[in-house]
């Protein structure tokens, strides 16, 4: 009784260890493609891409758990009040190692309260793409920080891929 009893502990432990939440998980080979850390430039200007006011655009190069790189552009009209900024619509491009295109919106907040490094936290939402991205949806977060030194000026950070087919 007891062997049975041990036997049903071992497959029942095995079974709850084993089992993966229902979702996205940033650890899928998808999601490798699209997450590693991140350095580029960012350049803002007035008036321009049909933005009210300010237009900025981000440019880097991110580094994969798998050897690789893949390339980000995002266009976005953000909006200040005091240190705190907004981005209510923007678009992305995203290409990873192998060549395939993730495009989709930009949504997020910047944090300029200690400068001169703004807090970024924004959200890439996927909607359309190419190759190994095609059907894909959900979200990409971008976690960092620009260094206000300049223009164009010094970004870096995270991405981490919540995306799924």
């Amino acid at each position: 009784m007891r062997r049975a009893a041990t036997a049903f502990v071992v497959l029942l432990a095995a079974f709850v260890l084993n089992t993966s939440p229902l979702g996205a998980d940033s650890t899928t080979p998808l999601n490798r493609e699209v997450s590693g850390p991140f350095s580029g430039t960012t350049f803002f200007d007035f008036f321009t891409h049909g933005c009210s006011f300010i237009h900025q655009s981000f440019d880097g190069t991110y580094a994969t758990a798998v050897p690789g790189t893949g390339t980000f552009h995002l266009d976005v009209c953000p909006t200040f009040a005091q240190n705190i900024g907004t981005i209510d619509a923007g678009t992305f491009t995203l290409r990873d190692r192998r060549g395939s295109v993730l495009n989709g919106t930009v949504t997020g907040t910047y944090d300029a309260r200690v400068t001169p490094n703004v807090a970024l936290t924004f959200t890439l939402h996927a909607e359309s793409g190419t190759r190994g991205f095609r059907n894909v949806h959900g979200s990409i977060a971008l976690v960092g920080e620009w260094n206000f030194v300049g223009n164009p000026g010094p970004i870096s950070g995270t991405l981490v891929g919540e995306l799924e087919r």
